[in-house]
């Protein structure tokens, strides 16, 4: 009876806690969802008027619109090993996932991890697809590379291949 009594407590203290983890990772995945969508159908319009603007809505949109998926208990942002912008230099818990995906291009699922005071941090791959290698790739214009230059001086994110591994969309969670 005693073992009942101590299992049917572990599983009440643990049951309410796997619920708010995967009540987590939804909101990880929604999140992170809404940022790639967001930005990709942004530079894809912005494409249209030719990379160098494209390069514009990015530097200008990207932030925003993490800005607007971010709340008091929610952060979101995006991340590489190979920084164009240095303000996108992500939170510390997130470097070893850089590594992690680096070294396994196959991965693409949603990463977790526990954080500090309760948190949870969530980590997506980003990888390189076809419009952005416009602006990232090996091949880029003078007017593009003319632009990156005189927004992002010391830009580490061009010279990618179709689906190389660019970066990480993060999320921590209260």
């Amino acid at each position: 009876m005693r073992t009942r009594v101590i299992l049917l407590a572990v599983l009440l203290i643990a049951i309410p806690e796997l619920a708010q983890s995967e009540d987590k990772l939804s909101t990880a995945q929604q999140r992170i969802g809404l940022f790639q969508k967001s930005l990709m159908e942004e530079l894809k319009q912005g494409l249209i008027h030719g990379p160098a603007h494209a390069i514009t809505i990015c530097r200008h949109r990207a932030p925003q619109i993490a800005a607007e998926l971010s709340n008091n208990r929610v952060k979101i942002g995006r991340t590489s090993d190979r920084l164009r912008n240095p303000l996108n230099d992500g939170p510390e818990w997130t470097k070893p996932y850089l590594n992690y995906f680096k070294n396994h291009p196959q991965s693409t699922e949603t990463q977790a991890t526990h954080l500090s005071d309760g948190k949870q941090g969530f980590v997506k791959p980003i990888y390189i697809q076809r419009p952005c290698l416009n602006c990232h790739g090996k091949k880029i214009s003078p007017e593009v590379a003319e632009t990156l230059q005189s927004h992002y001086p010391q830009d580490q994110a061009v010279g990618y291949d179709l689906g190389g591994f660019r970066g990480i969309f993060w999320v921590e969670i209260r």
